[in-house]
């Protein structure tokens, strides 16, 4: 099934420029590697960007840039076909399956979150999320912005469904507590947040805090 809910153009063009906050950047990734209406955005912010480039006036080079340049090859020459190394098989797995992960973790009962092991500003998370068909999450407030991508199952929050490759972007303004629809199975979902998630109420952040989101 195709992806109802995308990415605002505005964050597709932050990531086709690689200006998107690291973490965010991959649950980002993950939507678009499954929908091929944002790959074209995608392509066409690329394109845009490169016509811009091609606009800008030449920068102008040195008149020894030429013979520094020849001279350095001849120093450095490129080694021999026979000598060069063999390319490792390309990885055909998918974003999702290459994503290195930690030590699962249990956030309540039926629901079960993951950290991934990337390179992110301190205080934000990226990790998957497992709920078990049936089971409403955890209900919570944001401190920043929160994007999520839906790897397989489906849930509900408030009067929307989301369904596998579909994209939810929430804010400081968003509490919710999503439910995971039984009559799809359990819901797998990678989500990036800037900072901790809001528990309401005590117990509620008492999970949060046990599962460190």
């Amino acid at each position: 099934m195709s992806a109802r809910h995308h990415p605002a153009d505005a964050v597709l063009a932050d990531y086709a420029a690689g200006t998107l906050r690291p973490g965010f950047d991959i649950v980002v990734a993950a939507h678009v590697e499954s929908c091929e209406r944002c790959r074209r955005h995608v392509r066409l912010f690329e394109k845009a960007a490169g016509a811009m480039m091609s606009d800008l006036p030449p920068a102008e080079m040195s008149a020894d840039a030429l013979p520094l340049m020849l001279a350095r090859l001849e120093r450095n020459p490129p080694a021999a076909s026979a000598d060069a190394p063999i390319a490792p098989p390309r990885d055909t797995r998918s974003l999702i399956e290459r994503l290195p992960v930690k030590r699962r973790r249990w956030l309540a009962p039926g629901v079960w979150v993951q950290p991934i092991d990337v390179p992110q500003l301190p205080g934000d998370k990226l990790y998957f999320l497992r709920v078990a068909a049936g089971i409403r999450g955890l209900h919570h407030g944001h401190s920043g912005p929160e994007f999520t991508a839906v790897v397989s199952g489906a849930l509900r929050d408030g009067k929307t469904t989301y369904r596998a490759g579909d994209f939810i972007e929430c804010d400081t303004e968003v509490v919710h507590r999503p439910k995971v629809l039984a009559q799809d199975g359990g819901c797998l979902c990678i989500a990036a947040s800037e900072g901790s998630l809001k528990g309401q109420g005590f117990l509620g952040e008492l999970i949060r805090t046990i599962a460190g989101v």
